[in-house]
């Protein structure tokens, strides 16, 4: 295990790459996501490693300071922010005016 946290010479190093790819290639087979998305709470982050998910809030209704929209070349861009955080959702050209629409009716219930 030493020698692959420190290894003594330059040779180690180059035998620790192929371990790396590996398990990065596991991770990957195995399943490995993350999302975020809006619901009723807020902005949640959810990450999904080998059937574990996990679910945090990063930003509630009511602290969300205000959202930016902006369109580019195949999508339409949701960034909301909080002082000096801001975190952003693309989806599809398509699926724009839905996003609106949820994210006025949530700020409709925030009481904002």
């Amino acid at each position: 295990m030493r020698r692959f946290i420190r290894p003594r010479e330059m040779s180690d190093l180059y035998s620790f790459w192929p371990y790396i790819i590996v398990g990065a290639v596991c991770l990957l087979i195995c399943g490995y996501s993350r999302r975020l998305y809006i619901n009723e709470e807020g902005l949640v982050r959810e990450s999904n490693i080998w059937g574990r998910k996990r679910k945090e809030i990063m930003i509630t209704w009511d602290k969300i300071e205000r959202v930016i929209y902006s369109e580019q070349k195949n999508a339409f861009i949701a960034c909301f922010e909080r002082g000096n955080k801001g975190y952003r959702i693309s989806v599809d050209l398509k699926n724009k005016d839905t996003l609106r629409e949820l994210v006025e009716s949530f700020y409709d219930r925030s009481g904002e």
